[in-house]
């Protein structure tokens, strides 16, 4: 459940990135010392960290910096709604996506960093179709040519945006099991054909398509979700281990939710998109909780190496109380502050000044040592 794309503006975004180119420590009672558990070779795993959100400072070179230094990530993704590429007129694209796009392309080949891309005709706020065809359905002819003409837009080698060279995935549509499919009058299976007509165009470019789903909504019982894995190349999940009322689960269920994937998903590569563990006190967590939920995850992720490839942690900061206040809104629980209180605090650094790093940044910098990452 990324709060959109990242809490700050893609314009701020934008202006961190071209800089790049050209607080005090919460204390807490409890304490995670090491993690013990066993540790296979890294194999071909990779590994990526949500390096958008700054610190109080605004500090994008120190986020990078530690992201690529000490925690050895692989690749740098990106949330954007397909109306923020077009929407007015078809294909005109002039919106904000299309900037940010071009200047991370610009940042991934000077740094050589890796490019995980997420456009959203669906997430769990709703549709973001361009005005020109927010009416229609997924599977309207119209749809389907509009969204290939946008993948051509992107990577083609005449006068494309991004290199596909760099792109190690395109997810088209977030959190797809948490859109109101009923209330919007939408059928999965017409976004199964949108999906499968899509595919040959995004495949051409040499880019796996997936789609995105919560774990624990993905592993429900049923086929239906299967059923739309069949089309894509690989299934994305996000996974956060929280009840209902945003407490959190204990550190080590990781174990059981990666089987439980795995073994839903059997014949499929699976990503998981984002992964994260808040530390509120108000959520029943702490550093130390955090901390052992990050070695009972590498201990899981051994586990289903070969087919779980792809990991990004989310994220690496906490973000300010009034950016996960916004948050909130935009997911329709304003004034929540147990929501707030996931969204603030699911970083493994703080938030205040620079930040300071939480017991998890340590632990996962260890076990990463001991994989040869």
């Amino acid at each position: 459940m990324k709060p959109l794309t990242t809490s700050i503006s893609t314009s701020i975004f934008f202006l961190l990135v071209l800089a790049f180119l050209g607080c005090k420590k919460e204390e807490i009672m409890n304490t995670f010392s090491e993690c013990t558990l066993s540790a296979e070779d890294r194999g071909d795993r990779i590994l990526a960290f949500d390096i958008l959100d700054v610190t109080e400072t605004g500090d994008f070179n120190l986020n990078y910096n530690l992201a690529s230094g000490k925690l050895k990530s692989d690749f740098i993704q990106l949330l954007q709604p397909w109306n923020s590429f077009e929407n007015q007129q078809a294909g005109v694209y002039d919106g904000e996506a299309t900037q940010l796009y071009e200047t991370l392309n610009h940042f991934a080949g000077s740094t050589g960093t890796q490019l995980s891309l997420i456009i959203t005709p669906i997430d769990i706020p709703g549709r973001f179709l361009p005005d020109y065809i927010s009416d229609k359905k997924f599977n309207d002819p119209l749809v389907i040519e509009s969204f290939k003409n946008l993948i051509d837009r992107l990577f083609n080698s005449v006068n494309g945006i991004v290199n596909p060279e760099k792109v190690i995935a395109l997810s088209v549509g977030n959190e797809i099991d948490h859109y109101n499919w009923t209330t919007k009058n939408d059928q999965i299976s017409e976004y199964h054909e949108f999906l499968q007509a899509i595919k040959p165009k995004v495949n051409s470019y040499g880019i796996p398509l997936h789609f995105t789903g919560t774990l624990y909504g993905l592993t429900q019982p049923g086929n239906v979700w299967k059923e739309l894995a069949d089309v894509v190349d690989k299934v994305s999940v996000t996974y956060y281990p929280i009840n209902a009322d945003f407490t959190v689960k204990s550190p080590e269920i990781v174990l059981t939710d990666f089987n439980e994937l795995a073994t839903k998903f059997t014949d499929k590569k699976l990503f998981i998109q984002e992964i994260g563990y808040p530390t509120s006190s108000a959520l029943n967590s702490n550093e130390a909780k955090q901390a052992e939920f990050f070695c009972h995850f590498f201990n899981a992720w051994d586990g289903h190496k070969d087919q779980i490839i792809h990991v990004s942690i989310l994220r690496l900061n906490d973000v300010s109380s009034s950016s996960a206040q916004a948050t909130a809104i935009t997911y329709g629980v304003p004034g929540n502050k147990r929501f707030i209180e996931y969204i603030r605090t699911l970083g493994i650094r703080t938030w205040e000044n620079t930040g300071n790093n939480k017991s998890a940044f340590d632990v996962i910098e260890k076990e990463l040592i001991k994989r040869l990452w």
